[in-house]
């Protein structure tokens, strides 16, 4: 488990893609969180990467990414999680996000904090999915087809970790580049 703080826009907004990464490069973070009036999911650098190549331009435009939890007082209740702190019970937090098959949560924002002006924190069911979170993103393979990560996990100068799927014109096995 690990929480993170991660840029948050709402589903009615239209924020340019670009600004959105210059966010994330600002915040040295791999991802932000799209919130609707029900739902909230998780995007990628490397989607919105995808997302800016095919054309897009406002994040809120992209469809698809990680469906997060919106962690309600009804949620809490039936589970044991603590609204306010969802990691002050972890082993109730676990069975929670196994019950709702969900890899991230959030707390409900209608739901009262014990910080005055809280940044709502993104709760992870791993470290490791927190790391993806702490790393700037927006990677690229430098073959053919362009792809983009932390997904899987890749840095600059690795290996591509999808290759043989890629290949590059000379035969060379494809790398991982920044692409922000």
């Amino acid at each position: 488990m690990d929480s993170i703080d991660v840029p948050i826009y709402l589903q009615s907004d239209r924020t340019r893609i670009d600004d959105a990464l210059q966010e994330l490069r600002r915040r040295k973070r791999g991802g932000l969180l799209v919130r609707g009036k029900d739902e909230c999911r998780l995007l990628f650098a490397g989607d919105l990467l995808r997302a800016r190549r095919d054309g897009i331009s406002a994040v809120q435009r992209i469809s698809g990414g990680q469906p997060v939890m919106v962690v309600t007082e009804e949620h809490a209740r039936s589970h044991g999680v603590d609204l306010r702190d969802l990691q002050r019970r972890p082993r109730e937090f676990e069975t929670m996000m196994e019950h709702h098959q969900r890899s991230y949560a959030i707390s409900d924002p209608r739901a009262p904090s014990s910080v005055s002006h809280a940044v709502p924190m993104l709760v992870t069911r791993s470290e490791e999915l927190g790391r993806f979170l702490r790393m700037t993103g927006g990677y690229e393979c430098n073959g053919d087809p362009k792809h983009f990560f932390p997904q899987p996990y890749a840095s600059a100068g690795d290996d591509c970790p999808l290759y043989p799927e890629c290949s590059r014109p000379d035969g060379s096995i494809p790398k991982v580049k920044a692409s922000i």
